[in-house]
């Protein structure tokens, strides 16, 4: 699973880490998510959140 966070959720980043053998793109805010996806990246997208 890559990890999109510290990239802003950028979709080149996130298109990068599938093509090196991320199966999953994670982040933890909907809005970078939804840019990924609205850039059309189709692999699973978890929503990081901790548990308190």
């Amino acid at each position: 699973m890559g990890v999109t966070k510290s990239a802003c959720g950028d979709p080149a980043v996130g298109q990068a880490m599938l093509r090196g053998g991320a199966t999953a793109l994670a982040d933890s805010r909907l809005a970078n998510l939804a840019k990924l996806r609205a850039a059309g990246v189709r692999a699973p997208l978890w929503l990081l959140r901790a548990s308190i």
